[in-house]
């Protein structure tokens, strides 16, 4: 019923005048059909009444534009390009038409056309904020950063209020490593759209560089929020907070980390460091033994793990790491000396005066000052 009302309507706000044609009557028909479909968003069906009218009677410009249009909705935008052309040639149509023209060419890509008839719109439409932003797009994708921050900003003057201009005014600034315009646009974005997590993950970048690290831990768990399993940014929070001093902190992002990827070299390296500087010796043997499996025996781990333990008076423990150290180094001179002190703690001077004396052929200087303790002769 909505479909005949409005038909009806079309059709007296047409009316058909004394002397036109029967082609010209139907053609105004199937305009009208094609109008109700475009304002039902059936845009298909829309080109199709108003190609009839076309075929029909060739002088009538309105379904042509309204062709334009609809195939531009569709996305069919090099066939909406060849009818903005054409419209061109009509007074009523050409503002639009010209602006929409170089809209298709950006789509499709074809840049250096759509950068000339953006600028052939702006002559016709100065006040058009949209043409500003896409010759900044333009400039931007030719990397003339200085000129798209310059057409960005008209842009924003005119009143364009999109966040994706503050996004590329601020990657603009960015590429030109002007960091805090570039914070400042960004902000300026997430203002219009705080669920912008890759802006937010921009921003610890940009944070990062200046080392302000609190606000790179702050945009990190908010980028986090959308992709908690991010090992990259897990890694960027960690680090930041190891810059901060704060330990505990980066020890159990590094773990989280580690759930995620247990061979993941930088977290098992630095929650080592971070163990050696809390001087947690139990910790120091859990994250060495995470670099043992992942690196494999013979790795520099395994020393350091035989080497703690014996600090720790875990004599047995540390007896089998050396062992191992020693079948995968055979000249590992202080893996030697280390297990001759703990063959002459348990007694075995035999054992012990073989690994000294091998210590100090392979040139470990505080073998010698031992040989004499745990060799007879």
């Amino acid at each position: 019923m909505h479909r005949l009302i409005l038909l009806f309507t079309l059709t007296l706000g047409s009316f058909v005048l004394s002397g036109q044609s029967e082609d010209q009557v139907k053609a105004i028909e199937f305009y009208n059909e094609g109008v109700i479909s475009f304002q039902d968003k059936d845009f298909a069906d829309a080109v199709g009444f108003f190609t009839r009218a076309i075929k029909l009677d060739a002088n009538f410009k309105k379904p042509l534009y309204q062709r334009a249009l609809s195939k531009m909705y569709l996305k069919d935008y090099q066939p909406a390009a060849i009818d903005f052309k054409q419209c061109l040639e009509v007074e009523e149509y050409r503002t639009k038409s010209q602006y929409y023209l170089a809209y298709c060419q950006y789509q499709i890509e074809d840049y250096e056309r759509a950068e000339l008839n953006f600028n052939n719109a702006k002559k016709l439409d100065p006040d058009n904020d949209k043409i500003y932003y896409y010759l900044g797009a333009i400039q931007f994708k030719e990397k003339d950063y200085e000129g798209a921050m310059a057409d960005f900003q008209t842009a924003i003057s005119k009143g364009y209020a999109s966040e994706k201009v503050w996004y590329y005014k601020g990657m603009s600034h960015y590429k030109t490593n002007d960091y805090d315009n570039a914070i400042k646009s960004f902000n300026k974005q997430l203002e219009i759209n705080p669920d912008s997590y890759k802006t937010c993950l921009t921003l610890a970048n940009l944070y990062q560089k200046k080392e302000n690290f609190e606000e790179v831990v702050s945009f990190a768990n908010q980028y986090l929020e959308h992709d908690e399993v991010n090992l990259d940014v897990l890694a960027m929070k960690a680090t930041a907070f190891l810059k901060l001093e704060s330990l505990g902190l980066a020890q159990k992002t590094y773990d989280q980390i580690l759930d995620l990827d247990p061979s993941h070299g930088t977290a098992l390296k630095n929650n080592l460091y971070i163990s050696q500087k809390q001087e947690d010796k139990d910790r120091m043997i859990i994250d060495l033994s995470r670099l043992v499996k992942s690196e494999g025996p013979s790795s520099k781990y395994l020393y350091m793990r035989a080497s703690t333990l014996m600090g720790m008076e875990r004599f047995e423990d540390a007896m089998k790491d050396l062992n191992l150290v020693i079948e995968t180094e055979a000249d590992n001179a202080k893996a030697y000396y280390n297990r001759a002190i703990l063959h002459g703690k348990a007694g075995s001077n035999d054992k012990a005066c073989l690994d000294i004396r091998k210590s100090a052929e392979l040139g470990y200087d505080k073998a010698f000052q031992y040989v004499r303790s745990y060799c007879d002769s």
